[in-house]
């Protein structure tokens, strides 16, 4: 990796949680060189602007979360314990997630809807690849004969992100985890009585 491709990506490694935290919009330049101990000509050497930067730390962000969901998936073998794992990551994870400013797919959907439009299509397609990782979790069940086969598994995977997300948002905005076990056992329930084979 050449020098300046090290310096863009300890750049994007260290704003990202900044920009988790703090916000796309409310991130200063300021609060981006005292972060990196860089100048501001060293971060336009490596962007062209703020919002190039943000657009990389934001995918970045959702790759790492992404990897560490699939790692997850992919400890276990069949699909009733991936859908499992997929239901408990983020309760298991939330001490991490709440330490860089929660999950980043949540802040940067709510941010990219008023003050970070650029963001809109970048979060849109991280949010299609989360819904589609779940669906193929659940395609395989059903193939597997474990699921229903009546079961619509794009629907199934949205609801799921729907209420994890609901989940991490509720659980963030009153400093609790119970609003993250809710979720799990919402999911847990409708495991139980809408997705497992009969």
């Amino acid at each position: 990796m050449a020098k300046s491709d090290n310096t863009r990506l300890f750049i994007i490694e260290t704003t990202a949680p900044l920009f988790n935290v703090y916000g796309y919009a409310n991130t200063s330049l300021a609060d981006i060189t005292a972060a990196t101990a860089l100048s501001k000509g060293s971060i336009y050497g490596n962007f062209t602007n703020k919002d190039e930067l943000a657009e990389a730390a934001f995918s970045y962000s959702a790759k790492q979360q992404n990897t560490a969901l699939k790692e997850a998936i992919e400890s276990v073998k069949t699909p009733l314990d991936k859908l499992n794992a997929i239901v408990t990551f983020f309760a298991s994870n939330w001490a991490a997630i709440k330490k860089t400013g929660g999950c980043p797919l949540l802040n940067a959907a709510v941010e990219a809807d008023d003050a970070a439009e650029y963001l809109k299509k970048t979060v849109k397609d991280s949010f299609t690849s989360w819904i589609n990782t779940i669906a193929s979790v659940l395609d395989a069940g059903v193939k597997a004969k474990t699921f229903s086969k009546d079961l619509d598994t794009k629907q199934t995977a949205a609801l799921f992100v729907m209420i994890i997300e609901g989940g991490v948002l509720l659980a963030k905005t009153y400093n609790s985890n119970k609003h993250m076990q809710t979720a799990i056992d919402q999911l847990n329930h409708i495991i139980k009585s809408q997705i497992l084979k009969k």
